[in-house]
């Protein structure tokens, strides 16, 4: 035993010899050297990750995507005919790249979210990377609330990102509303008399369910002109004609729509903020004086 210990001691003194003290230093300042500037660039990383998202915060950008139910619900009481909006969350939030397994689809989606506009609050999908952007979203929405006890409706979904100007949060916000409302919510004339909100910043989605109420309009009247069409040269819906995709789709889905109010309801001071509203390049008409 004291043979081997003194043989393997007497080799690893014969290779200290033989080693050269230069390269030695050499191969350990490389060593240093690498490990110092892989430590910098790892807190330089850090630091940018960490500014992005602090800029992100004190910009109130996000890259959330948010569903909300946007409900009206009657206010009780003889003659009335006024309604209160209550924007309910009904799924959890979710990041784009959550949303989205596609790294093309999620850059085109953030580009569309900042072109977004007050005057046109859904994201301006086109073509087929459009139509597969709205469709994931029409599909993770669906297929989250598949099993959700309640009864099922026909409801309205929309991909929208309000201005930062107007809302306190820019993220994306997936919309969705009761078809039955949609011919109410269509009238400027209906939203601005008989809707009330539980906060008054509200009354910017009102604004912005209005435009997609006339969007929902104008596209089930071109989809009534281009069926015939398509029927004649047997193109498929969808398939063969994605660069006109719908962007507000048409879900069966149940949603509790009868959420209880937890703010007093209280009506919109139009005459106040519609000049507001038309600063960010959307005119609207207010009440006639007198009424």
């Amino acid at each position: 035993m004291a043979s081997w210990v003194g043989g393997l001691w007497a080799l690893i003194i014969a290779w200290l010899r033989g080693l050269d003290a230069t390269s030695v230093l050499s191969f350990l300042g490389e060593k240093l050297l690498e490990g110092t500037f892989q430590a910098v660039a790892v807190v330089v990383i850090g630091w940018l990750v960490l500014y992005r998202q602090w800029r992100q915060i004190t910009q109130g950008r996000s890259d959330q995507v948010i569903f909300s139910a946007n409900l009206l619900k009657p206010i009780d009481g003889p003659g009335e005919t006024r309604h209160l909006l209550q924007l309910r969350t009904v799924l959890p939030p979710r990041t784009v790249d959550q949303l989205l397994d596609n790294v093309a689809l999620r850059r085109q989606m953030r580009r569309l979210a900042e072109a977004s506009s007050l005057a046109d609050p859904m994201l301006a999908t086109e073509g087929t990377a459009g139509f597969e952007i709205v469709n994931d979203v029409t599909n993770s929405v669906a297929g989250e609330l598949a099993a959700s006890p309640f009864p099922r409706e026909p409801w309205l979904m929309a991909v929208t990102c309000e201005d930062r100007k107007v809302v306190r949060k820019c993220c994306i916000r997936v919309l969705l509303i009761r078809r039955a409302d949609i011919d109410r919510l269509a009238s400027w004339e209906w939203c601005r008399d008989h809707l009330l909100v539980e906060q008054w910043y509200h009354f910017w989605r009102i604004v912005t369910l209005h435009q997609i109420a006339l969007r929902y309009r104008e596209e089930r009247e071109e989809q009534e002109q281009a069926r015939a069409q398509d029927i004649r040269q047997n193109r498929l819906p969808l398939v063969d004609s994605q660069a006109h995709h719908p962007r507000v789709r048409v879900l069966s889905l149940g949603i509790n729509a009868n959420e209880p109010i937890l703010e007093t309801p209280q009506p919109v001071d139009w005459n106040r903020y519609l000049p507001e509203v038309a600063r960010v390049g959307l005119a609207l008409p207010g009440r006639a004086s007198g009424s």
